[in-house]
């Protein structure tokens, strides 16, 4: 069952990249760490809400998302049904040389897996579930910009299983719940200066700042032949929480006809079990472009994750996310339409298409 958990965590973690973020960078495969104008400030750098238009804008955006997963070897079988879920509310404003925001970011995945493993089966069901509450301020002067966002972080794993053995020739079957809740405060640290008035440079870094509470509950109940008797089990422990920070620099120019963006990402190496050994350091980009006319303006960007390096241990696959979509400008309001693909270079275990749609207001 905690195999099964971190496979589910993991397929949670691709979503990250359109999870937490305005459209335009959702379809620049989460590219805009130097972005001004950007409807993702609050997540993607708070100090890029010294930039943002002094009445309010307020922007919701939604996806469409369809998963494929492949099984590989004795691993379990996972199937997902597409799902709608809301992807990001945020409300940004600025008054004078301060500006502010808040967020709100949601993730979710049910998945239904089974499993075959000589004279051991199973299948069930799990369901994953991402809120994030932020808010953010800034603070400008002249060219350069400083600011400071703060997150509550609530994420929750829910899994269920039926399992049928036998051994020594006598069979017994069970069921068994998990349960692991977290809930913590996150902050990033935003910078943007302009290097001139086509570029602009940023800097960043992120990660948990306090555990406020984190707790796994388990129950297991199992019938065996041999002495016809049910054996029933429960447990509430503490999770062992994995803390790591990201390191973040990225760069915007604007040409003539287009705007370009380049971001790089460093997360610090962070400990797994003794079997495992220890994960390293890992790096990741992304490169994007808009193009604007009269009234659409068209995104398109690439992102790269480097494969997950363990001292000792096996390797997961490196990554990519291709991204493009357009935005259009109405009288009252922006609409914007995109699609992306995530999957791994190596099998394309968990491969995700997401259809991308949404809305950004002024009042």
């Amino acid at each position: 069952m905690v195999f099964l958990i971190l496979i589910m965590s993991a397929h949670a973690a691709t979503l990250s990249p359109t999870g937490g973020i305005g459209f335009e960078e959702a379809l620049m495969s989460n590219v805009g760490l130097a972005r001004t104008g950007s409807t993702g400030a609050v997540n993607t750098n708070p100090a890029l809400l010294g930039w943002v238009p002094e009445e309010e804008h307020f922007t919701n955006t939604n996806t469409i998302q369809f998963y494929r997963f492949e099984r590989q070897g004795n691993d379990p079988a996972a199937e997902a049904s597409p799902s709608v879920l809301p992807l990001y509310s945020a409300s940004t404003a600025r008054t004078g040389t301060w500006g502010y925001g808040w967020a709100i970011s949601t993730q979710e995945l049910k998945v239904r897996f089974r499993s075959f493993d000589g004279e051991f089966s199973t299948n069930g069901n799990s369901e994953i579930n991402n809120v994030n509450v932020a808010g953010a301020v800034a603070k400008r002067w002249s060219d350069t910009s400083l600011g400071l966002r703060l997150a509550l972080v609530r994420s929750a794993v829910d899994s269920e299983a039926q399992f049928v053995g036998n051994s020594g020739g006598f069979e017994f079957l069970g069921h068994s719940r998990n349960r692991e809740e977290l809930w913590s405060v996150d902050a990033r640290l935003g910078w943007v200066t302009d290097l001139s008035s086509n570029t602009n440079l940023a800097a960043g870094v992120a990660g948990p700042v306090a555990l406020l509470a984190a707790r796994e509950d388990s129950s297991q109940s199992v019938y065996s032949e041999t002495n016809s008797q049910t054996e029933s089990s429960t447990a509430r422990t503490k999770p062992q929480v994995v803390r790591t920070h990201i390191l973040s620099t990225g760069l915007a120019h604007q040409f003539e006809k287009l705007r370009t963006f380049v971001d790089l990402h460093w997360s610090s190496p962070k400990e797994k079990t003794e079997d495992e050994g220890r994960t390293l350091g890992l790096w990741s980009g992304a490169i994007g472009l808009e193009v604007p006319r009269e009234k659409t303006t068209w995104y398109s960007g690439v992102s790269l994750a480097e494969a997950t390096r363990i001292s000792g241990g096996d390797n997961d696959p490196a990554s990519f996310n291709l991204a493009t979509g357009f935005k259009r400008q109405h009288k009252h309001a922006v609409t914007i339409y995109g699609l992306s693909w995530q999957r791994d270079f190596a099998s394309g275990e968990a491969q995700i298409v997401s259809l991308l749609f949404g809305t950004k207001f002024a009042y």
